[in-house]
């Protein structure tokens, strides 16, 4: 018999477009919608990225999280990529009716991500032709 998690399901949506200004300046709009267990939660940010050099960028962002008609957080983030890496600094600050309860305490979250380099593919070294492309007279 399969072991049934107690936990329930969470189902999650992602979009990010990038939308260039110029070479080296672009906006980027993220939405994200999350489900789980009949509450849904929504996480909508505008960002600014500039690129310094070949290698640096910058962005900085603001949004907020929530429901469609029910705000909780105002969001605020900067960074900065170097190479693979990425750090960031977020600041979220309590709207809803609930910073009562927290007695106003914001959140501030810092990230750094790594990410690998693009593998490079070596190109075939001998080229295999299919039969089926040669024509057959």
């Amino acid at each position: 018999s399969a072991i049934q998690s107690a936990l329930p399901l969470r189902y999650a949506f992602h979009h990010t477009s990038i939308f260039k200004v110029n070479e080296k300046v672009n906006f980027t709009p993220r939405v994200q919608v999350l489900y789980s267990n009949g509450a849904t939660n929504h996480v909508m940010v505008l960002e600014a990225r500039k690129q310094l050099n070949l290698e640096t960028a910058v962005y900085a962002g603001a949004g907020f999280r929530g429901y469609i008609w029910r705000n909780d957080a105002a969001i605020f983030n900067f960074g900065f990529e170097k190479g693979y890496v990425d750090f960031g600094f977020s600041y979220d600050i309590n709207i809803s009716s609930l910073s009562e309860s927290t007695n106003g305490k914001n959140t501030i979250e810092f990230t750094a991500i790594f990410r690998s380099p693009p593998k490079r593919y070596k190109p075939l070294k001998k080229r295999t032709i299919c039969p089926l492309d040669q024509p057959l007279w």
